[in-house]
This record gives structure tokens, C-alpha cells and sequence, in this order.
């Protein structure tokens, strides 16, 4: 439609077009053809007169992180992108960009890690598309570091979308139930690591991780709350 019908949000068809693209095979000039045939695609649908987006998020969100591989930008620019201003224990990925940071992890994890350690529940959320063991190594081990903070917000009772179960996982949780065999301690982070390490278990799905939990569940020094979560995991 007319360029003064746009909203501040909109990208008007007619500046996409001039310029150059490479693929594998080589580069092209964009043209209006090739964009009006683009927008044509099963990659869109209408968003309103003269107006059209992804059909699906992650398709952008994967299309603008291959974008910034092709261009390698570097990890400054990247952080600056990913993650809003913070310290160590606060720092986040902005949640419009969650979907798509998790593609980088997914796409270039050796130069993507800082990712993980940085915000791993934001990443966890969209964990679906990372297929890196090394990843999810590394994201649970930022979950089970962010436990205190997990628990007291309850965000670790609503990891319906987390998929970070990868072969090594029993033997990551069961390293952290094994760290207090005498009872519960009394220090509030190791407590919170070790429940969630419980409910992390129920990913793993290992045969292996059903005796320390067991005995975790009738060990009479912890409390019954967690005696209760480890019985029913």
C-alpha cells in the first residue's frame, strides 16, 4: 500500500529491493520480482490491508540469527543485542529476542555459550530447538547455579516447555543429590539446587537416578516437601 499508510513498525516492500544477496551458490541482485515472490510464500500470511508477517515467530527468529552468522557480528554487538543491562546474577535476554537467541545457542554453540550461562531460564523456555549435549550441559548447570532465585519465583514449577534432557543428565543431577547425604542443610542455595535437581530428574528419565531419589524420599532429615517432590518424581 501507500508508503504514509505504513506504521513505524511496518517495512515497506519497495525497500527491500536493490542491492545484493549471497546464497551458497553465489550472489544475486534483489529485485522487485524475487521480493514480491518471497512475500508470496507460505512463510507469510496477512496481517491486515496491503500487510503481511511471519506466519510463526521462530521462522524470523531463525532467519535473523542466520542473518547475523552470515555477517559474522561479534560477540560485543551480540551481547549488547541479547542482553539487557545488569550484573551477573540479573542480566536477561529481552523477551521478543528469547526465541531467537535460543537459535544461536542452537546454531553456533561454540560461540554461543556466554548465552546459557548468562540467562539460562529465558533460553530453557525455548530449549526445543538446542540439540547440542554440550548446551544443555551447560544450561542445566546455569539453572541448578540460579536455583535459589528458581524456586523462591516458583519459575521452576513452571518448566512445562523445558527440554533439556541429553544422555549426560542423570549423571549431572545425580553428582548434585549425592552432595548431601547427611540430610537437608541448612543453607537456603544448596537446599534450592538439590530440589531442583528433583524436578529436573523427572527430564532425565534415567532408571539410574530412581535409588538416590528414593532415599532421598524416606531420609527423615529432609523436609516433607521435598521428601514428597523426590517420591513423586
Amino acid at each position: 500500500g501507500p508508503d504514509l499508510d505504513s506504521g513505524p513498525l511496518d517495512v515497506g516492500a519497495g525497500s527491500l529491493t536493490g542491492g545484493t544477496e549471497r546464497t551458497a551458490s553465489g550472489w544475486f541482485e534483489v529485485t522487485a520480482a524475487m521480493v514480491s515472490a518471497t512475500l508470496g510464500t507460505a512463510l507469510f500470511t496477512g496481517r491486515g490491508e496491503n500487510r503481511l508477517a511471519f506466519r510463526h515467530s521462530s521462522l524470523a527468529a531463525y532467519l535473523a540469527v542466520y542473518h547475523l552468522r552470515e555477517h559474522q557480528v561479534p560477540h560485543r554487538q551480540l551481547a549488547t543485542l541479547f542482553l539487557v543491562a545488569g550484573d551477573d546474577a540479573t542480566t536477561s535476554i529481552p523477551v521478543p529476542l528469547r526465541e531467537t537467541a535460543a537459535w544461536l545457542v542452537a546454531l553456533d554453540p561454540a560461540h554461543a555459550d556466554w548465552l546459557a550461562s548468562a540467562d539460562p531460564e529465558s533460553l530453557a523456555a525455548h530449549s526445543a530447538v538446542v540439540d547440542s549435549a554440550a548446551m544443555k550441559a551447560l544450561l542445566v548447570r546455569g539453572l541448578l547455579d540460579r536455583a535459589p532465585q528458581l524456586e523462591l519465583s516458583g519459575a521452576s514449577a513452571r518448566r512445562a516447555r523445558w527440554q533439556v534432557a541429553y544422555p549426560g543428565l542423570a549423571d549431572q543431577l545425580a553428582a548434585v543429590l549425592a552432595e548431601v547425604p547427611g540430610g537437608e542443610p541448612q543453607d537456603w542455595p544448596t537446599q534450592a539446587r538439590v530440589r531442583l535437581a528433583v524436578r529436573l530428574a523427572r527430564e532425565a528419565a534415567a532408571p539410574d537416578l530412581a535409588e538416590p531419589l528414593l532415599e532421598l524420599a524416606e531420609h527423615d532429615g529432609w523436609s516433607p516437601y521435598t521428601r514428597q517432590l523426590a517420591a513423586r518424581t
